[in-house]
C-alpha cells in the first residue's frame, strides 16, 4: 500500500482485515480528519465505529511515535494483570507497522476541555474524574515494570540539556530560559530529579482524556486516555504538570486588565483530592515537584501556541513569564501557580 488512506481505501483496508463485513456488506461513510496524524472516522450504518490513525511522513521518530502508543495497547491487552489500565484506554483492533496505520474503536463523548467549556472553566467535578484518571494510572506500578522492556525512558523535550548544536524554534525558546540566572539552575536541578519509575502518558492535555458515552456493547468507563504518543516511563509529576498547565493557560486567557482573575482553585482541589484518592497521599516536594514541571510544560505551552498562530503575541508572553514564576519563586502556600 502507498501513500494516505481515502474514503474509498479505508473502506477496503479495513474489510480486507476484517473489520467490515463483507456479507452482508453495510453502508460505510467516511469523515477525514486531518490534524497532526491523518485520521479517519469510519461510519457503519450511520454508526461511527472505527477510528483510523495514519502517519502523514515516514520520519523514524513519527514512526516510533505510532509504535509506542501501539505497544501500550498490546501490552495492556495482553497482560491480564493489567486489565485496569486497558480500561483507561481505547480498545486497538489493529496495528500495521508497515504502512504505520493504528485502528481503534470509535469513542463518542467530549474530551476534558470541551467538558470544561459547557459545566465552566473550574468544575472541580470534571477535574476530579481527570484527577482520578490519572491516579489510578500511576498507581499501575506493574505497567511501569512491563513497559521498561518497551518504552525509551526519555526526558520530556523542555527538559533536555541545552544543546548549542540544535537550531530551529524549539531550540531558540529553550535557550532563552537556559540562558536565564533564575530559571537555568532550577532546569538543571529539575533535571536531576525526574524520575523513571512510573507509566505515564506523557501528553495527558485535557483534550487527551475522553468522557465516553456508555454504549450497549462495552461497559461504562468513565473516562478513557487517548494519543499514547508520547507515553514511557517517567515521572507522574510530569502528567500531573500537564493537566495542571491547562488551567494555567486558561487563566491567562481570561485575564483582563482592571478585573480581579477568578483563580482555579476549585479545579486545583478537585483534581488534587481525586488524584490522591486514587493513587495515594503526595508529599510536600513531590506537590512542589509538580508545580515546578508545570512551569517547564508552560514553556512547552507558550512554544505551541506561538507556532500554531492562534494566541496573541501577549497572552503567549504572559504564559512564559508564568512558567518564569513557576520555576523560580520561593514559596507556593497552596501549592498554586500565582502569588
Amino acid at each position: 500500500m502507498h501513500g494516505l488512506l481515502d474514503a474509498r481505501g479505508v473502506a477496503d483496508y479495513l474489510t480486507d482485515r476484517g473489520l467490515i463485513t463483507r456479507e452482508p456488506e453495510p453502508r460505510v461513510s467516511v469523515s477525514i480528519v486531518d490534524r497532526r496524524n491523518h485520521s479517519l472516522i469510519v461510519s457503519l450504518e450511520d454508526e461511527p465505529t472505527w477510528f483510523v490513525k495514519q502517519m502523514q511522513t515516514p520520519a523514524p521518530e513519527v514512526v516510533e511515535s505510532l509504535r509506542r502508543e501501539a505497544t501500550c495497547y498490546q501490552f495492556a491487552s495482553r497482560e491480564p494483570a493489567l486489565s485496569p489500565l486497558a480500561q483507561l484506554m481505547p480498545v486497538c483492533a489493529f496495528y500495521d507497522p508497515d504502512n504505520a496505520i493504528l485502528v481503534m474503536e470509535y469513542l463518542r463523548g467530549v474530551n476534558g476541555t470541551e467538558a470544561h467549556l459547557v459545566l465552566g472553566q473550574w468544575d472541580a467535578e470534571v477535574a476530579g474524574m481527570i484527577g482520578a484518571c490519572l491516579g489510578r494510572l500511576h498507581a499501575l506500578w506493574r505497567a511501569a515494570y512491563l513497559g521498561r522492556r518497551h518504552l525509551p525512558r526519555q526526558l520530556p523535550w523542555a527538559l533536555a540539556p541545552p544543546d548549542p548544536a540544535q537550531t530551529g524554534s524549539r531550540a531558540a525558546v529553550l535557550r532563552v530560559f537556559n540562558a536565564d540566572p533564575e530559571a537555568a539552575p532550577v532546569l538543571a536541578s529539575l533535571r536531576r530529579e525526574y524520575r523513571f519509575n512510573t507509566l505515564i502518558h506523557g501528553d495527558a492535555r485535557l483534550e487527551n482524556f475522553m468522557f465516553v458515552e456508555p454504549a450497549a456493547n462495552q461497559s461504562v468507563k468513565e473516562l478513557r486516555l487517548v494519543d499514547w504518543e508520547l507515553a514511557d516511563i517517567g515521572d507522574p509529576a510530569w502528567d500531573i504538570a500537564c493537566v495542571l498547565q491547562h488551567y494555567a493557560v486558561r487563566h491567562v486567557w481570561l485575564e483582563e486588565p482592571g478585573i480581579p482573575p477568578v483563580l482555579p482553585y476549585a479545579a486545583f482541589d478537585g483534581f488534587w483530592a481525586a488524584y490522591e484518592a486514587a493513587r495515594g497521599p503526595l508529599s510536600p516536594q513531590e506537590r512542589r515537584l509538580a508545580m515546578r514541571f508545570t512551569g517547564v510544560r508552560l514553556i512547552q505551552s507558550a512554544y505551541e501556541h506561538a507556532v500554531a498562530g492562534e494566541t496573541a503575541r501577549a497572552q503567549v508572553d504572559r504564559i512564559g513569564r508564568l512558567a518564569h514564576l513557576l520555576l523560580t519563586r520561593r514559596d507556593s502556600p497552596r501549592d498554586e501557580p500565582w502569588p
